[in-house]
């Protein structure tokens, strides 16, 4: 069992991940609407299958995962475009690894683009590991197509 410390305490809220209410949904689609990239995300958000944690009061990010047995995949992690860069997803997700460590999930799954340099940092940092690259996996708006990084951390 890993143990990634205890998720550094930037504030209160930025650590606090925790189940929506009405207004953090109100909220995040609002800041949505302006990121377009991300836009659908919590529209195909499926309560059967998916758990949605949030940060922020109300809600600044969110955390978007699919669990199936003893594994968990992270589908999304977001912040408001404006926190960016403030260490609030790694904090995150180091929590997040923490909450899934204690419901016995053993393996968690993400993928990124390979592109995205500030994210993959973060994974890395948390003890993600790359085990494999799906090649033009993602379509970018101007036609050109982007490698995804499936990446792996075993907690």
């Amino acid at each position: 069992m890993q143990n990634f410390g205890k998720a550094r305490a930037l504030s209160k809220i930025e650590t606090l991940l925790r189940s929506p209410n009405d207004a953090d949904i109100v909220a995040l689609h609002q800041n949505l609407v302006m990121d377009p990239n991300y836009q659908h995300w919590l529209d195909d958000f499926d309560v059967e299958t998916q758990k949605l944690w949030v940060f922020g009061e109300p809600a600044i990010g969110f955390i978007l995962v699919q669990i199936v047995l003893d594994e968990a995949e992270i589908i999304m992690l977001w912040v408001t475009p404006h926190l960016r860069g403030k260490g609030l997803a790694g904090a995150a997700l180091k929590q997040l690894l923490e909450i899934l460590q204690v419901d016995n999930m053993k393996t968690v799954f993400l993928e990124v683009a390979k592109d995205n340099i500030a994210a993959i940092k973060i994974y890395e940092k948390t003890g993600f590991l790359t085990l494999s690259i799906r090649k033009q996996y993602y379509k970018r708006n101007n036609d050109d197509y982007c490698d995804a990084i499936v990446m792996r951390a075993a907690i």
